[in-house]
């Protein structure tokens, strides 16, 4: 190779490399304090979403061939896309995150160096190895990860960061109150429907601290970017004691990604931002008007998705009810039951979407079963009536249709009150 195409070879180099910069702004990691704080923040939040994984074998071959898929409802035959195994069959999955392991080593070893294109790349490998694992399953679709995924996703690709972070965690939320606007919150069923109650606090002032909540979300939240500094702290204390205190029920991993984004925007650094006007800022207020649009989802579908759970995954829902559900499948011929499942956890979001495709997995994949199989499904919220929000008599011919009303699953008003339930507990 001689001196001219050794030369013409760098400088090749050189232009990938200004473009690559220039396209996910990478002049903006190399100067703001901030942006080098989130990329600190992407490696650290990847460590936890990962751990978490793991040897889950919801996105391996074990779940297909045992329990079957749950794929997101538009995004049906995820199946196809599953290759990896884990124990007891196989290491495959540990492969891959261990693989990812050693992309966070490195994207620390270029940070550490000042060589901000290679961290931003190795931040990139992460994030696509994210989309991949939250596309073949549905079970991946907490609101941590919601908030994760979009402060990354701000992080790679969008311009004027510091400001779209910002703007995002105060939208998600105001957002938030979407599904807070529900007796849920405004009367605290919730928490009352708790044997345990709400930590700390009496139940009688239960709906006193559920409204403070909503208020703030929905109100104060905006006072984070105000220029003064009483009110601007006050809020972010505010917050701060939220995130805390909210860790006494939920564990660490949401405030773990919550908090820390916070604390990074809006504490020790925080400082006023002037929203972007330039032409650079059209594709974060896109992503805003987004976020936007997935949040009213739910809302344009008949009925309460609190109890049908059609639309409510797309935007943010946590806490948006006290779950107990019973399901049934049944043998039409003679009435027979033969699975019988019911759960009593908060958490659980006793989704029909869920137990329709768990069910159908194991009753409906024979082709040559001529058996006629019913299935039905109770549902009771914040302490409610169960009411039947399903009764079909054929189980394998159920489809579900992801973004418009599902005529087998009963709004509200259409659903039988047929039981009453015990008080449960968030488990």
């Amino acid at each position: 190779m001689n001196f001219y195409t050794r030369v013409g070879k760098k400088m090749s180099l050189e232009k990938i490399g200004s473009l690559y910069k220039k396209i996910f702004s990478i002049e903006e990691l190399e100067k703001d304090i901030v942006v080098k704080w989130f990329f600190g923040y992407c490696i650290f939040t990847f460590a936890i979403v990962f751990k978490t994984w793991m040897m889950h074998p919801h996105t391996a071959t074990n779940a297909y061939s045992r329990y079957g898929p749950i794929c997101w409802p538009f995004f049906q035959g995820c199946e196809d896309f599953i290759f990896m195994t884990t124990l007891p069959d196989g290491y495959t999955q540990q492969y891959f995150y261990m693989a990812m392991m050693g992309v966070m080593a490195l994207a620390i070893f270029f940070a550490v160096h000042g060589r901000w294109a290679f961290a931003h790349f190795c931040v990139l490998v992460l994030f696509m190895w994210k989309m991949y694992v939250t596309s073949i399953h549905f079970w991946f679709n907490a609101n941590y990860d919601y908030y994760h995924t979009s402060f990354v996703f701000i992080f790679l690709f969008l311009p004027h960061k510091r400001f779209f972070w910002m703007l995002t965690l105060a939208s998600f939320y105001f957002l938030s109150t979407a599904t807070k606007i529900h007796e849920t919150w405004i009367l605290g069923t919730y928490f009352s429907a708790l044997k345990t109650g709400l930590p700390i606090f009496p139940d009688t002032t239960i709906p006193v601290w559920t409204n403070l909540v909503v208020i703030m979300e929905m109100v104060f939240v905006w006072f984070l970017f105000s220029k003064n500094w009483i009110m601007q702290r006050g809020v972010f204390l505010f917050f701060c004691a939220f995130h805390l205190y909210s860790g006494i029920l939920v564990g660490y991993h949401y405030p773990l990604i919550v908090f820390s984004a916070l604390l990074i925007l809006f504490g020790y650094f925080y400082k006023p931002q002037v929203p972007p006007v330039d032409w650079k800022s059209i594709p974060g207020w896109s992503f805003m008007l987004t976020l936007l649009c997935l949040q009213m989802i739910s809302h344009m579908i008949p009925g309460d998705e609190k109890l049908t759970m059609e639309g409510n995954f797309y935007g943010l829902y946590m806490f948006e009810a006290n779950y107990q559900c019973t399901v049934r499948v049944y043998d039409m011929d003679n009435g027979e039951t033969l699975q019988r499942i019911s759960s009593t956890n908060a958490r659980n979001r006793c989704s029909p979407y869920w137990y329709m495709k768990r069910t159908q997995f194991l009753y409906c994949r024979n082709n040559f079963n001529t058996k006629q199989y019913g299935f039905s499904m109770e549902i009771s919220i914040n302490g409610g009536p169960f009411k039947r929000v399903v009764k079909e008599k054929d189980l394998c011919a159920l489809e579900y249709k992801p973004l418009q009303k599902n005529d087998w699953i009963k709004t509200e008003d259409e659903a039988e009150p047929v039981a009453r339930p015990l008080k449960n507990f968030y488990k």
